[in-house]
């Protein structure tokens, strides 16, 4: 437990075993707890729902609330990557100047953005001495279905006293997240594909399907290694 969020490791044919690795770690206070919890059900492969987990050009044609960016034009972006020792991260940058959202905090805000093994996302917004950390964790729940999970820690008196208007906007957010996968497995169960990543927007679904193969091939005996380099990805959102 940490942070009001209990991890469990479930070793291997639940045979009883050490975790082989630690919880996420939040950076957070430890008397820090969720302000914001919601949990979404989606369906099909736990892996299509972690892909679209760490797809960074979903947003505009997904997320279409008048808060977050509906109407704005797509704009060029270039981001960097860098490896983790579980996954890979998106360091700390000015987000993007057509999410609405972020002109909430006023200033100039930075944003980090974090994926790790097995399906976790950590996006850190710092303004200033304050803090923002949405946490999102695929946790599969029995054959094709998978529980979005997500929670928003803040120290931002302003978002304390807008909670419930909060919650409801982070609702309508992850449903739609639901929505989209519900539709493609329901696309899947006609036409069963192998799926297809072309160009730098798809290469973090294959940097998840590297980490989850070398995961599995991994020496229990030794340290894991990851094999993401990392890199500069442009695509437009």
């Amino acid at each position: 437990e940490a942070n009001g969020l209990i991890w469990i490791y479930w070793a291997a044919d639940g045979r009883e075993a050490p975790p082989a690795c630690e919880p996420p770690e939040t950076g957070l206070p430890a008397d820090w707890r969720p302000r914001i919890t919601v949990r979404v059900g989606a369906e099909g492969p736990f892996d299509e729902t972690v892909i679209g987990l760490v797809d960074p050009a979903h947003t505009p044609f997904v997320h279409r609330q008048w808060w977050w960016r509906e109407g704005a034009g797509l704009k060029d972006k270039t981001k960097t990557f860098e490896p983790t020792p579980l996954g890979f991260k998106m360091p700390a940058h000015r987000p993007s100047s057509n999410s609405r959202i972020y002109k909430f905090f006023g200033g100039a805000p930075t944003t980090e953005i974090e994926f790790r093994l097995p399906g976790v996302r950590l996006e850190t917004i710092r303004l200033g001495k304050r803090t923002v950390l949405g946490l999102t964790a695929m946790t599969p729940t029995e054959d094709g279905k998978t529980d979005i999970v997500h929670v928003i820690f803040w120290d931002i008196a302003l978002l304390t006293l807008l909670h419930p208007i909060a919650q409801k906007m982070t609702e309508s957010f992850l449903g739609q997240d639901g929505a989209i996968l519900r539709a493609q497995n329901e696309n899947l169960a006609r036409a069963a594909h192998r799926p297809l990543y072309v160009g730098d927007p798809d290469e973090p679904a294959k940097w998840y399907v590297r980490l989850k193969r070398a995961w599995m091939a991994r020496d229990a005996s030794a340290p894991f290694v990851n094999p993401i380099a990392g890199g500069t990805l442009h695509w437009r959102t």
